[in-house]
């Protein structure tokens, strides 16, 4: 319908038809990427090196890394509360609650947090130098380990950390809707108008 008349269009319906002849005449070039970004992610699933890389990319990410770390100490404290509950020696408990969690990060400071309880070093002063654990939840482990209650307080951590986590998803998520209206409403509008102004450049009219 346009033929020769391309080079008369307006950048934005140059780019909008581009983009469509690009998708048309690329299918199978297309098609193969999307199977490769597929096969990557199960590769990444299956290989724990691969992983753990995958994963502390995610904990440098400015909002969604925060987020993820909080998940998995609540994930580690609750699993470590249900051990001890359950007669757990406090080092085996440890290693088990440490199974949780897929953060490199996290586990280095585990593994660092372990060496220190090892040695005798109270799990509140261990994980504080370790994980860098919040003062609040330092204290907490503190009071539990005083009142002969350590376990208790591993849950009631937990508690607070799932509840702070869903306020934070809370949050994430009605930004994260907004944002994705717009994105999807420019894209929208932006292949709307490069139609239309393809097909109205093709008319001359006079008034």
């Amino acid at each position: 319908m346009i033929g020769d008349d391309r080079d008369k269009l307006p950048l934005i319906s140059k780019m909008v038809l581009g983009g469509s002849a690009l998708f048309r005449d690329n299918t199978l070039v297309l098609g193969l990427s999307a199977f490769a970004l597929i096969a990557a992610a199960l590769h990444i699933g299956r290989s724990r090196p691969a992983r753990a890389r995958f994963f502390a990319l995610l904990d440098r990410l400015p909002v969604l890394g925060p987020f993820l770390r909080r998940a998995q100490l609540a994930n580690w404290a609750r699993t470590m509360g249900v051990a001890m509950r359950n007669g757990a020696p406090l080092l085996t408990a440890f290693d088990l609650a440490a199974r949780a969690v897929t953060s490199p990060s996290f586990s280095q400071g585990l593994i660092e947090a372990r060496r220190g309880v090892r040695a005798g070093e109270p799990l509140d002063e261990a994980l504080a130098n370790g994980v860098a654990l919040d003062p609040t939840f330092t204290d907490l482990l503190r009071t539990g380990r005083q009142a002969a209650a350590l376990d208790q307080m591993l849950l009631f951590m937990s508690n607070i950390l799932d509840d702070d986590a869903r306020e934070r998803a809370k949050k994430i998520t009605a930004l994260a809707e907004p944002v994705a209206i717009l994105l999807i409403s420019m894209i929208v509008g932006t292949l709307v108008i490069g139609i239309v102004l393809a097909m109205t450049s093709l008319y001359q009219f006079e008034i």
